[in-house]
């Protein structure tokens, strides 16, 4: 019957030892954790946003660059002077599947990108 009230008194005694400095220093060293957890998160974004501005220069790189490659193809098939020529179904197809070509990926893109978060992981 005494082992019940031994455990009990070196539990009290134990808890009696700690001190207000102690949890004082518990305290400040959470603060410090949630500190740095705070400056993690907002160097992750910083770093995400760089990310954001490079994806997006270059994607406007390569669609302007598809464009223009197609307005070059359709100037030259619309020029008599030279023998370049394309019927004018290839043409309507070539600015339809490429129009799809630019826009779709540009979507899909921007999403990913700049989305309201659903699709990325939270940590």
């Amino acid at each position: 019957m005494n082992e019940p009230r031994e455990a009990l008194k070196s539990l009290v005694g134990l808890l009696s030892s700690t001190t207000r400095r102690d949890v004082a220093d518990w305290e400040q060293q959470e603060k410090q954790i949630e500190l740095r957890k705070k400056a993690a998160a907002a160097q992750k974004a910083e770093d995400q946003n760089k990310q954001r501005v490079g994806f997006a220069w270059i994607f406007v790189g390569i669609a302007i660059t598809w464009i223009v490659g197609e307005y070059v193809l359709l100037i030259l098939s619309g020029i008599t002077t030279n023998d370049f020529s394309l019927a004018d179904s290839v043409i309507i197809a070539m600015l339809g599947v490429g129009t799809a070509n630019v826009l779709g990926p540009a979507f899909m893109l921007s999403k990913y990108l700049f989305g309201n978060g659903r699709y990325q992981k939270n940590d």
